[in-house]
This record gives C-alpha cells, sequence and structure tokens, in this order.
C-alpha cells in the first residue's frame, strides 16, 4: 500500500486547484476539495482524477482498516465464521469504488484461511469471487491498482477473482448467483432515504437467510437510522452494530500526511445481519 500511496502523490498536482472546474464552492485546495464535497449538501462528485487519487490517499489505508478489523471482530461468531470459511465464497461490494472495502476484508479473509489450512489435515482449494457494483467506471483503473497491493499476500490454496460491474446499485438487475458477504462501506451516507429503500429491496434479491451484510459507515445518527431502514426492509436477522475507532495503522510520510490532510483513525460505525428474510 506504501507504494501505491506514494505513486499517487506524485501524480497530483496541487497547483491545478485554481483552475479547476470541479472544485467545491468556498474551499481551497484539492484536499480540502476532496472532503468538503461531503458537507453543507454539496454535490459528490469523482469525476476529477485529482480528486479520486487524492481520496485514496486519504481515506483508502483507514477505511480499509476499518472493514478488516470489523471482519476480525465478526468471524469470532461461530455462524459468521462457517459461512467466511466455505470452500466457495461470493462477496459483493456495493459502491465500492477504489475498493478499499474489498482489500480490508480479503486481508481478513486470507487470515481465516490460513488458520484453516494450518489445522485441516487434508488439502483444500477456495474460490473466492469479488464483485463490486459500482456507479462511476472512473474508478476502473485506480481500482486495478488497489486490488494489486499486497500480491505476494495470496494464498496458493485460495482463488481470488474480480469483476465490475458499472451501474447503479439501487435499480440496477443483476441476474448473478446468491451473494454470501454484502459490504457497504461509505455509501449509505451517500444516498437519500429513498435510495436507501430502492437498495435494500435490491439487496433482498442478491441475498438469503445465510448472507452476511456489512455497513461501515459515518457513524453519524442520521446514517445509522437509514440503515436501520434498510435492515427493517431487508428483515435481517441477528443484527448488531460497534464502533470501529483507532489508529489505521498506517505509517504515511511526513510530506504527505500533512499536504493530503489523510485520516489517521478508524471513527465509523459497523452494522452488520447474519441473513434476510
Amino acid at each position: 500500500m506504501n507504494n501505491l500511496i506514494e505513486e499517487l502523490y506524485t501524480e497530483i498536482d496541487f497547483e491545478m486547484f485554481s483552475d479547476c472546474e470541479h472544485a467545491v464552492h468556498g474551499v481551497t485546495s484539492c484536499p480540502k476539495c476532496c472532503s468538503g464535497q461531503y458537507f453543507n449538501d454539496n454535490e459528490i462528485n469523482y469525476s476529477c482524477e485529482q480528486k479520486m487519487k487524492l481520496y485514496i490517499i486519504r481515506y483508502l489505508p483507514v477505511h480499509a482498516s476499518e472493514v478488516r478489523s470489523s471482519v476480525g471482530v465478526l468471524k469470532n461468531n461461530a455462524v459468521m465464521n462457517r459461512i467466511l470459511s466455505q470452500d466457495n465464497l461470493n462477496v459483493l461490494s456495493i459502491g465500492g469504488g477504489p475498493g478499499s472495502d474489498i482489500i480490508g476484508f480479503r486481508e481478513a479473509h486470507r487470515s481465516i484461511h490460513e488458520l484453516r489450512e494450518f489445522l485441516e489435515e487434508e488439502s483444500y482449494v477456495a474460490e473466492i469471487n469479488y464483485l463490486k457494483v459500482e456507479i462511476n467506471d472512473d474508478w476502473n483503473a485506480l481500482f486495478e491498482r488497489v486490488i494489486n497491493i499486497n500480491v505476494d499476500g495470496r494464498l496458493g490454496h485460495v482463488n481470488e477473482n474480480y469483476e465490475c460491474i458499472y451501474g447503479d446499485a439501487t435499480s440496477i438487475v443483476l441476474g448473478i448467483d446468491t451473494q454470501d458477504v454484502i459490504l457497504l462501506s461509505y455509501i449509505v451516507s451517500e444516498l437519500t432515504d429513498d435510495e436507501a429503500i430502492m437498495l435494500a429491496n435490491n439487496i433482498k434479491r442478491w441475498s438469503d437467510e445465510n448472507t452476511i451484510i456489512i455497513v461501515n459507515d459515518r457513524n453519524q445518527e442520521e446514517v445509522t437510522n437509514r440503515v436501520n431502514l434498510m435492515f427493517e426492509i431487508l428483515n435481517a436477522q441477528d443484527a448488531g452494530e460497534f464502533e470501529s475507532t483507532g489508529w489505521a495503522g498506517f505509517f504515511y510520510p511526513d510530506e504527505i500526511r500533512d499536504s493530503c490532510e489523510v485520516k489517521l483513525n478508524r471513527s465509523s460505525m459497523v452494522s452488520y445481519a447474519v441473513g434476510c428474510q
């Protein structure tokens, strides 16, 4: 991850801000434009390549850490561990953008199979299928760079496959198998209540009583209420929530940390459920 962060930093021209047509009104720099879009009813827009690269620099390590930490907690649940340890696992990322949720989940999931391989006498091969549904296909090239992080960490007995489908997850019609895990990281906070209802109805089509749903998002009452609304529509079973806090565990070079105004600590609310009826 360090190499990617440093590469992206060299590709950003901070002087472009003064003439940028995508700049959020009232902000004074590219980093502040990146963060400012989430407040004061500003439009959330990732059409600017600079903003997308800054997003990865600022948020990828901490958002991946939030998902990784969350799976680390949830795998202690016997039912979830059984699902996560399956030989074949379908993982759906909704609105995953650059893929921070996928690489966070992937790292935690690899540790499950490392332990399983150690404990089991017979060898096995697992097939893990990651599917990302994303409205903005401008993320594609950056997503490819992100998922190639830590390729040396792949396990020889676990095949990891990746596919992207570009479309609006609230309305898209997908002919896909039932998903074992559905990840929603910092997407519910970008939806209206009506859009969240539409998305929940779509998730019902992609899940069943054995699907793990993990929502990682802002620790704000408005967002938590929207997640709860979705869980009611899903008739989510064994639902719960907990805060993900603490240092994300990533060391930035001082220059990048200061100039990009990065997020260093986890601060999300994790909502989860096992099974939709």
